[in-house]
């Protein structure tokens, strides 16, 4: 459907911290009364919207796979079933993994062991008449529990006779229950690691893919809650970039030192009694509404997370599972809880400057007694979260994010950090990728090392470097000189527009969108399907659609589903059949993933 008939800002209200209902496939009507768009082109918009509609009918739509990509499919199907073999993905986004099924059960049962963190649950205990596990009828049961304690389960807040009688459930009971009884239900999360191949010592990092499961959408909601405040955290940086700001003009003395730890397993070590102690702290200062139902909320999420692993069922009793939506905001705001009153007992001027990107720290202290106090008080607060410092025996260097920042007199440099393990796989020249898109990638990458290196000496290693892994990747001299030598805008200058981009407020521009559940559309499909939705010149030029949408020659932005590369194919969970159709080659195996679909937009 068009965005017409959802959107029209700026008439458009907030959005609601509410997840929507998932698979709902009621089509709002728009009404004169909502809708100021609708109520002065209702004529021309519907006479618009039923041509594009009788067009896109009329052709016959196919998903097209070129003949590499069904083989492709085909040997990835194969690949996946065999039982030999556990392929899984690598942390830091290094690839696929291959391993041999004992040694990938080794791992997982080093983690699941911790009988602390990961308790066995029976799973034989199930109401037979519904086939639904208990533990999933009685979680249930806690939340509209929580939901009526607060008046909110109901419309208007208490029960009457009336939403009684007519089943009149809030939004907010409608969202976050909208799985009970839904055959889409996920009695436990599906477990799975991630290997550390980074690490001297190989391990997994434990993820639980949380989707469709009960506490799913509270969790949903509580992270839409807690995200706000996060922005407005002083300690946060969300990226690179914030850092380079940071330091930019930073002035630091001889005796300044440079501190950069991470937190030792971060998400099974947050007790539950802390976090949500942290958590109500944090949104008092923030005089949030309703903190006593979302602590609650909280509660109900981090205590009710079960997973499943080769048909044993655990039940998380420490910690958040990395997996479900809220944990990162969670962990933020726990962490600025603790972090926050260590800092206040500093004196004055002792720290200059303090980053935190989730676990990782990247603090500039006056001098390094400062750096060792500062790492025995954080080690103290809790039992359970720990820093580990590695830089200790070079105070004057360390490595946060992207970025290798060194002190050199009283200023800190910056320069790009590219892991040991990296192999440079860039796309290579056979790639079916459009040639705009090669050079795009290789312009960026040129810009980010102007960016990141505030030497120009480390600029131009990075760049050689570059040069050459393009060249053994099979791109010719000639055409990456021709990039290469494009001119780029001076590092100081980057950073100057950067800064006020983000300090002037975001103007959003509106767009109507089109959008398509169409997998690996053709050239000349999606041709028509440009051709078929431009908007006649009596629409886009009236007064009241000009104020509310830009749209340039007619045309909307086109929306349609993203192919899955090879790499996210192979290490996805878990492996299921599907029937073949007519309308989709594609579709010769089901990924099981429960993961939102990504989307491309032309």
């Amino acid at each position: 459907m068009l965005d017409t008939y959802f959107q029209s800002s700026p008439y458009q209200q907030a959005q609601s911290p509410i997840p929507k209902i998932e698979g709902n496939q009621w089509t709002p009507t728009p009404s004169a009364s909502s809708d100021p768009i609708y109520f002065a082109l209702s004529v021309e918009l519907e006479e618009f919207i039923n041509a594009c509609k009788q067009k896109l009918i009329n052709f016959p739509f196919r998903s097209t796979l070129s003949p590499t990509q069904r083989v492709t499919n085909a040997i990835i199907q194969r690949i996946r079933e065999r039982n030999d073999i556990v392929i899984k993905p690598a942390d830091k986004n290094l690839g696929p993994v291959i391993m041999h099924p004992d040694t990938y059960h080794k791992y997982c049962m080093k983690i699941l062991s911790d009988t602390d963190t990961y308790q066995p649950i029976d799973y034989s205990t199930i109401n037979e008449s519904t086939n639904i596990p208990t533990f999933i009828k009685q979680g249930y049961l806690a939340l509209e529990n929580i939901l009526k304690a607060h008046n909110l389960f109901y419309n208007g807040g208490k029960r009457t006779n009336q939403s009684q009688s007519t089943g009149q459930l809030s939004k907010l009971t409608k969202s976050l229950t909208q799985l009970q009884n839904n055959e889409r239900l996920r009695p436990t999360a599906i477990f799975y690691l991630t290997m550390k191949m980074h690490k001297p010592t190989i391990s997994g990092r434990p993820i639980v893919n949380c989707r469709f499961t009960m506490t799913y959408h509270a969790s949903v909601y509580l992270d839409n809650i807690l995200k706000p405040i996060v922005k407005k955290l002083p300690t946060v940086v969300h990226n690179t970039i914030e850092v380079l700001l940071k330091v930019e003009h930073l002035t630091v003395t001889p005796h300044s030192t440079i501190f950069c730890a991470d937190i030792q397993n971060l998400y099974p070590s947050i007790p539950h009694e802390y976090g949500i102690q942290a958590v109500k702290s944090i949104m008092q200062q923030h005089k949030l509404h309703n903190i006593e139902f979302h602590l609650d909320l909280l509660h109900w999420v981090l205590t009710n997370n079960y997973i499943s692993y080769q048909n044993q069922t655990y039940l998380q009793s420490n910690g958040t599972a990395m997996g479900t939506p809220c944990a990162p905001n969670y962990a933020n705001i726990v962490l600025y809880y603790l972090e926050s009153s260590i800092i206040n007992s500093f004196p004055r001027g002792s720290i200059q400057l303090y980053c935190r990107f989730l676990d990782d720290l990247f603090i500039v202290f006056e001098n390094f007694t400062y750096a060792q106090d500062y790492n025995q008080r954080f080690n103290v607060v809790h039992p359970k979260i720990k820093l580990s410092w590695e830089n200790d025996t070079s105070p004057k260097c360390g490595v946060f994010l992207d970025l290798t920042l060194q002190i050199l007199g009283n200023r800190i440099t910056t320069k790009l950090y590219q892991k040991p393990t990296n192999k440079y796989l860039y796309i290579p020249t056979t790639t079916a990728h459009h040639r705009h898109i090669i050079v795009n990638f290789i312009q960026n990458e040129l810009k980010r090392y102007k960016l990141y290196c505030s030497d120009p000496n480390d600029e131009n290693s990075c760049r050689i470097l570059f040069y050459k892994r393009l060249l053994s990747r099979g791109y010719p001299s000639s055409f990456l000189l021709s990039i290469f030598e494009r001119y780029l805008p001076p590092r100081v200058l980057q950073l100057h527009q950067i800064r006020q981009s983000w300090n002037q407020p975001k103007i959003t521009e509106k767009r109507p969108v089109f959008i398509t559940n169409l997998p690996s559309l053709s050239p000349d499909q999606l041709k028509y399907i440009k051709k078929s939705v431009i908007f006649p010149a009596t629409l886009r030029r009236h007064p009241i659609m000009a104020q509310v949408y830009n749209i340039p020659k007619g045309k909307p932005i086109i929306s349609h589903k993203l192919g899955k590369n090879i790499n996210y194919l192979l290490t996805i969970q878990p492996l299921t059949k599907r029937k073949t159709t007519e309308s989709s080659d594609e579709a010769n195996f089901d990924t099981g993933d429960p993961s939102p679909k990504r989307t491309r937009t032309n």
